[in-house]
């Protein structure tokens, strides 16, 4: 038989069972201490801290019951054995109450008490691999950056390291034995927590356990916060145990949001022209890809407009380029406020626009752009007391899905060039059609 690495106390008062027993477990241990009576053996624990102790409850100087109670005092967690010629049910009672391990009526049965000790090396054997699980996860836990918390069924916090006390402000002394979402958790929480509760009470498993989610949290100074929580479940003493791992990505949703803002506004700046703020050449023809697009799926027909101010040259040699930019942004407002909800205003290019008309046929685009060409004839802009007058010239179409939006607009520009021929500040329809 290969002994263990373990020690054994044997505390009895009769010598021949105390020799007895310990020929008994000589080859099961490696280390046993004896003595005669409790407060012998008190001493001898004191000292050498055995792993069992085996206890007679009847001796002189020192009963086997006190001495007991001063071991568990040391240590709650020691094994101790009773060994005794009488059932006596006070002491027996007595101790159960101090935590005793076993007891083994006498006289001392050799096989009995080996299984006994048997017993109680595999529970210390499988209590150190736990201690030494535990003290690895405390370990690796306490140097995680991460927040590491458990919470047993009651929801009460009965693990928290030095991660959760960084993100959350509260220290172990503050929280364990607390309940959680009473103080951790924001109170709209609490509904969904209280009605999952039972099923993971009885088996473990939530909404969120086995996930990764994010969720809102209260640091100490009541701060809201936002957590990713991994969430697992854990049967520690036959009850089920949330064990959630939770990083304060906060500022990381925060970077996020403003790299989203600036990809936007990038996006915006992209597709805007800088000096009227109408959409620029590039929006314009995406904008009009997608309106083919619908034409060939649904047949939903729509018409262009291009637009040239007329003689603005003119304007620019005679006030110079700085009026000239604020009369085409003046002019870019009354472009817009001149249109329906749903038509689109761009700057083509120079002095030039394009309108675009969903769902709008020849006719109905007519009207709008004659709408607009009257509006800006009418207009007067006013710079440095002077009052500066143009006029518009437009070349109107409707795709017609036979070619392509590029071939639509060289239709447009062929009747805005019939209309420049014709005398300027007017409105023509492609092939044929025209409205002053």
């Amino acid at each position: 038989m290969n002994s263990v690495h373990k020690s054994i106390l044997i505390v009895e008062d009769q010598f021949l069972i105390l020799s007895f027993i310990k020929n008994i477990l000589r080859e099961k241990v490696d280390t046993i201490h004896t003595a005669l009576n409790g407060k012998e053996g008190l001493e001898l624990y004191k000292t050498h801290k055995p792993d069992i102790v085996i206890t007679d409850l009847q001796m002189p100087e020192m009963n086997g019951l006190e001495m007991i109670r001063h071991i568990r005092k040391l240590d709650p967690e020691t094994k101790i054995l009773i060994t005794s010629a009488y059932c006596d049910t006070k002491y027996m009672l007595e101790a159960i109450d101090m935590g005793v391990n076993g007891f083994h009526i006498k006289p001392i049965d050799s096989d009995h008490l080996l299984d006994q000790i048997d017993t109680l090396i595999k529970q210390l054997t499988l209590e150190e691999k736990a201690h030494e699980e535990e003290e690895k996860f405390r370990v690796l836990s306490s140097a995680a950056r991460d927040a590491i918390v458990m919470m047993d069924i009651k929801g009460m916090i009965t693990f928290w390291n030095q991660g959760a006390e960084r993100i959350f402000g509260y220290t172990q002394e503050e929280v364990i034995g607390k309940e959680l979402h009473r103080f951790l958790a924001p109170d709209y929480y609490y509904e969904d927590y209280e009605k999952a509760m039972p099923r993971f009470i009885e088996t473990g498993r939530g909404k969120l356990v086995g996930k990764t989610v994010e969720l809102k949290a209260l640091r100490k100074n009541r701060t809201p916060i936002t957590i990713e929580l991994s969430l697992t479940s854990v049967k520690l003493h036959d009850e089920w145990n949330a064990l959630g791992i939770m990083r304060d990505v906060t500022d990381r949703i925060l970077a996020e949001k403003e790299l989203i803002k600036a990809y936007k506004k990038m996006d915006v700046l992209a597709h805007t022209d800088h000096l009227t703020q109408l959409s620029n050449r590039l929006d314009m023809i995406e904008k009009l890809n997608y309106e083919c697009t619908r034409f060939e799926r649904y047949g939903i027909q729509f018409s262009i407009a291009i637009g040239d101010l007329d003689n603005f040259k003119e304007i620019n040699d005679t006030y110079g380029h700085q009026t000239g930019d604020e009369v085409l942004s003046e002019i870019a407002i009354l472009l817009k406020s001149n249109l329906r909800k749903q038509d689109v205003v761009g700057r083509w290019g120079g002095e030039e626009f394009i309108l675009m008309y969903p769902k709008t046929d020849l006719k109905g685009a007519m009207l709008v752009t004659e709408k607009i060409r009257k509006a800006l004839e009418e207009s007067v802009f006013e710079h440095d007391k002077k009052k500066i007058n143009t006029t518009i010239t437009f070349g109107v179409t409707t795709y017609n899905g036979k070619s392509d939006i590029n071939e639509c607009i060289r239709i447009a520009d062929g009747a805005l060039y019939e209309g420049k021929k014709s005398g300027k500040n007017c409105v023509v329809g492609a092939p044929k059609q025209g409205n002053k």
